[in-house]
């Protein structure tokens, strides 16, 4: 799957992973302070994301787990 900006990120279910493979590993780094930002602004949420990366691939899964 394509990322398509935050909103990619906060339509993840609590409990399910997606993941997204980007044009360049720099966008990669990019999600990831996204990820870091979310986990700390919108706790209203209540789910914090974690993310396992694979630069070689460009891929980046992310998982939305209960707070």
């Amino acid at each position: 799957m394509d990322y398509k900006g935050v909103d990619s990120i906060r339509i993840i279910k609590i409990g399910e992973s997606r993941s997204f493979r980007v044009d360049h590993p720099k966008k990669i780094t990019t999600i990831q302070s996204t990820i870091y930002r979310l986990n700390n602004t919108e706790p209203e949420f209540k789910k914090r994301y974690t993310y396992e990366t694979d630069y070689e691939n460009k891929t980046i899964t992310i998982t939305a787990n209960p707070i």
